[in-house]
């Protein structure tokens, strides 16, 4: 019997869910650091920084004079160009296909059990082109 997406259970459904949200936080984390207001020491204005940033902001307390970091850097063994695409854009392309994934199912499983698309309104009884609760046109159910 080939493979098909519509024969997966509900718990199946959920955890590759979660195990694709897992994954793409996965590749994030080791690629990518988060700081907030952390100190950072340079060896001079125009000296080297300790981490390689992507998106962050120094900032120099007025009082002290030491430099802090806030925003997102990498590893110092990881390219910044690698981190953008592997570390920012891929998880977030994962994540949201993964919700219009979900969606998708759900649609499906909706009109599988005679249901309204949109807001899941029992359509079994009633004859009228139309969700007598929200005003969705019917659609054809699935072979």
């Amino acid at each position: 019997m080939p493979y098909s997406s519509a024969k997966m259970t509900r718990a199946q459904r959920i955890f590759l869910a979660i195990a694709i949200v897992f994954l793409a936080w996965m590749l994030h984390f080791s690629l990518c650091e988060w700081h907030w207001r952390e100190n950072v020491n340079f060896i001079g204005l125009g000296g080297q920084r300790v981490l390689y940033s992507l998106w962050s902001w120094y900032r120099q307390d007025p009082a002290t004079g030491a430099y802090s970091l806030t925003g997102l850097t990498t590893r110092e063994f990881v390219d910044r160009t690698a981190a953008v695409v592997l570390g920012v854009i891929v998880p977030l392309a994962m994540i949201i296909g993964d919700v219009w994934w979900m969606l998708g199912w759900r649609r499906q499983s909706r009109l599988a059990m005679g249901r309204c698309v949109s807001c899941g309104y029992d359509l079994k009884g009633s004859s009228s082109p139309q969700c007598p609760e929200c005003a969705t046109p019917r659609t054809a159910r699935p072979v």
